[in-house]
């Protein structure tokens, strides 16, 4: 068994497997293991990011602010089709795959892992489909004013 734990407080106990494919808070998911974060609001069961909708969010109530994290490997990223179009920012060899950085038409850049094989051909500044599997959401606490406001003041 592990323990995460968060400020002194416990946020998750479960075996290595449990932790990582399962996190039970947003600070687990973010901590354990890299992350895109995409922040959107709960419509219909998904996340909605502008354009992108990622499953996952049935469990969250209609129209409340969400967080989905998606990892890497879990970015399926292809030249022939799929649920949205992004633009290859960077890409960097990783050995047998590939780190890409992948410019969304929402405005997001998120990072996939791919193997070489599956994106033979591609390079910075092409048009690829993006498919994010396996997403993990939870409700986003909306900031308090006050402290947005000073926020504000201090950047």
């Amino acid at each position: 068994q592990i323990v995460v734990m968060h400020e002194g407080n416990v946020e998750q106990v479960g075996t290595p497997t449990q932790i990582y494919d399962e996190p039970a808070t947003p600070f687990v998911a973010g901590f354990v293991g890299s992350a895109n974060v995409l922040h959107g609001h709960v419509e219909a069961g998904q996340v909605h990011l502008g354009g992108l909708r990622v499953d996952g969010a049935g469990h969250l109530t209609e129209g409340e602010p969400a967080t989905a994290y998606v990892r890497p490997h879990d970015v399926r990223v292809s030249v022939e089709g799929g649920e949205t179009k992004a633009t290859v920012v960077r890409r960097t060899m990783l050995g047998w795959l590939s780190q890409l950085a992948l410019h969304l038409a929402n405005g997001e850049t998120i990072v996939a892992h791919v193997p070489n094989d599956d994106i033979a051909g591609v390079h910075e500044g092409d048009t690829v489909w993006v498919d994010l599997r396996n997403p993990k959401a939870f409700a986003r606490p909306v900031a308090d004013p006050a402290e947005l406001a000073q926020e504000l003041v201090t950047e």
